[in-house]
């Protein structure tokens, strides 16, 4: 009972803040925006729609997740309502966790407006409404688990500021996971190469979860990678918890 009042109540207050608005309003227009490419895309109208589709529906989630992740704790703390919750028999590790599924509340909500949303657009141009582009938002919506995971982590110890530059710094970074193996692949240099190699372990690798490409150019997904996919976001999302929870309660408030 305790933890689905955070969730509803971090969900109340997510859907009333002018980001979440904006940034909705911003997907919606990208989406029909999409209409404008169509005259000048050489036959190609349904592989363009569906890459700006599920392009914007993967970034407007990350924003999100960044921008109403990074202020959920900092509020809590201005506003000092976080000593009313607390003084209720709440455990700090069931504020975090409420907070985090609450948001996560608030992101399932976007994006199944916005797939709804997108796959009206597609149809309307293309006649077409292709099942397998549920499965790239499936896997848009584990990315975006994650870094509201970073999101929640990183507001626990600092400022809305500096945890969405934390948070974007590791989107960007996870992004180039299998560069950054790649380079340490050929740098000889033993320290450097060890080094390239635990960043390489640590961050997170985002790319197990771009799988647009192989959707829109109708490239099968194999059992085994989504299989991979969920557990390695589920278990890279709970060791984020877990840290924020020890954080968090290891505060002086």
């Amino acid at each position: 009972m305790k933890i689905r009042t955070l969730i509803l109540n971090t969900f109340k207050e997510a859907v009333r803040g002018k980001i979440f608005l904006i940034i909705l309003g911003f997907s919606i227009v990208l989406l029909v925006g999409s209409k404008v490419l169509v005259p000048l895309s050489l036959g190609e109208e349904r592989r363009i729609i569906m890459n700006i589709g599920l392009g914007s529906i993967s970034m407007f989630g990350i924003l999100l997740a960044i921008l109403i992740g990074s202020q959920l704790v900092y509020n809590e703390l201005e506003r000092k309502t976080i000593y009313f919750v607390l003084s209720k028999p709440v455990k700090r590790q069931t504020f975090i966790f409420g907070k985090f599924l609450g948001l996560l509340l608030t992101l399932l909500v976007v994006i199944l407006i916005l797939s709804c949303w997108f796959y009206f657009v597609l149809f309307w141009l293309t006649r077409l409404h292709p099942s397998v582009l549920l499965v790239a938002i499936f896997f848009s919506f584990l990315e975006i688990m994650i870094i509201t995971g970073f999101s929640i982590f990183f507001s626990t110890f600092t400022s809305p500021t500096l945890s969405s530059i934390f948070t974007l710094f590791f989107f960007i970074i996870g992004r180039l996971a299998p560069d950054i193996q790649l380079l340490a692949s050929k740098i000889k240099e033993p320290v450097s190469h060890f080094l390239l190699q635990i960043v390489y372990y640590i961050i997170p690798n985002l790319s197990n979860f771009n799988i647009r490409g192989k959707v829109v150019y109708a490239e099968p997904v194999g059992l085994n990678h989504i299989l991979y996919s969920v557990s390695y976001a589920l278990i890279y999302t709970i060791i984020l918890l877990v840290l924020s929870c020890e954080i968090f309660r290891r505060k002086d408030l």
